[in-house]
């Protein structure tokens, strides 16, 4: 039995436009039609009005509201990046560290090795993935990849005058967490706790699920809808480790739009305002976001997916609009409906449904199945107008590239 999926966004953009809650429920009903079950959405606006969080609970029996506790994927990477942009504003590093300064006696990188910044913005030149990296399951692959593999494998990364062109690297975001937690004496769950999400007051948010709130995870499930490992992470945890709320989400964009007190106030306008330039698809890299500047806003993103969850958060600091959408399930691409929301919005009222954008907007949730057990994240190019539907031969390419990624 097809189950409604009532998402009521209500959200400020610009230029303001006339939103229809009933006609965005009435696409997206039509378009997650074929995503009925255990599939759990929820969709989270903050705006200088206020916030709502809407959900599509699924049949999963567990919580499906703003509390309700996600794997986020490369979200994590924006809290990494926050813990290195704290750690520069203290004067206990600076973005131009080498970040063979901050490894445990003894070991070596054969060289200084890329900066802190290379690292955080994707341009140190590091492959995406640890080549030692060799998962004894592939729903959960990162679990048994510890700190002596990764101080095994630096010396023998290849060497580059930084920074490179932008390449995206869950080694060097894991690499960046694990130095910053070497560099404190702690681990990164410990350091990240410390000085970031105890000072934001985010108390749903955590590396570590306890057994008293495992009841308000969401379980995971796979491109075709099957139930899935949760993903567990050692020395990589700041490329991906993180689990959390909405509403916790939300709470943080209210810190980056100024509409909550924040210690980390300073650190978070260095993360913005240090960039690399990005790539066809993503216009710039600064620490641990994404940032575009469209039509005179700043727009500020990042995505992440496990293997059984998919994850966006963004926020337009120029109209104080701030997007978080979860889903518990890869054969979701949120991605381009939280791009969306920020960048266009929706048309006029009594403008939707109609099939061309049904389609489109199918497409691009939909997607293409992609076989991404080692991928975190994928951030793709997504245009600024509504993307056209990927051909099947570029759906193809596209799963072969990840079906391929190094597993070793």
């Amino acid at each position: 039995m097809r189950r409604r999926l009532v998402l009521a966004l209500v959200v400020l953009l610009a230029p303001p436009r006339a939103m229809a809650d009933d006609a965005l429920t009435a696409l997206l009903e039509r378009v997650a039609g074929e995503h009925a079950g255990a599939v759990q959405v929820v969709v989270g606006i903050t705006t200088p009005e206020g916030r709502s969080v809407t959900a599509h609970p699924g049949t999963a029996g567990s919580a499906a509201d703003g509390t309700a506790l996600f794997e986020i994927g490369s979200l994590t990477k924006v809290f990494t990046g926050l813990l290195l942009a704290d750690a520069v504003v203290h004067g206990e590093v600076a973005f131009e560290t080498p970040v063979g300064d901050l490894l445990p006696d003894a070991a070596s990188m054969g060289g200084e090795g890329p900066s802190l910044l290379d690292l955080a913005t994707h341009t140190s030149g590091l492959p995406r993935l640890p080549p030692n990296l060799q998962p004894r399951a592939l729903d959960n692959p990162y679990a048994d990849y510890h700190e002596e593999d990764l101080l095994a494998v630096l010396p023998s990364l290849p060497r580059h005058d930084t920074p490179q062109p932008f390449v995206y690297s869950n080694l060097g975001s894991g690499l960046l967490g694990q130095a910053l937690a070497w560099h404190a004496g702690t681990d990164y769950a410990t350091l990240l706790q410390a000085r970031v999400l105890k000072p934001l007051g985010l108390h749903e948010t955590m590396v570590d699920v306890p057994p008293g709130l495992a009841q308000r995870r969401a379980p995971a499930h796979d491109a075709t809808g099957r139930p899935t490992a949760y993903w567990d992470f050692s020395a990589l945890a700041g490329a991906g480790a993180l689990n959390a709320s909405a509403d916790d989400l939300l709470s943080l964009l209210d810190a980056y739009l100024d509409r909550r007190p924040s210690p980390l106030a300073e650190a978070m306008r260095q993360q913005l305002a240090n960039r690399r330039a990005g790539n066809a698809g993503i216009a710039a890299a600064a620490v641990g976001w994404f940032v575009e500047e469209l039509a005179g806003r700043t727009i500020a993103w990042h995505n992440g997916s496990t293997g059984g969850t998919r994850s966006f958060m963004g926020f337009d600091t120029t109209h104080g609009i701030g997007v978080v959408v979860l889903t518990n399930t890869t054969a979701l691409d949120v991605t381009p409906l939280g791009l969306r929301l920020l960048r266009n919005g929706l048309p006029e009222a009594g403008s939707f449904p109609h099939d061309k954008e049904v389609t489109m907007l199918r497409s691009m949730l939909g997607g293409a199945t992609l076989g991404a057990a080692l991928a975190i994240a994928n951030p793709a190019p997504v245009a600024a107008q509504p993307a056209a539907t990927p051909t099947a031969q570029q759906a193809s390419e596209l799963d072969q590239a990840y079906r391929t990624a190094p597993k070793r």
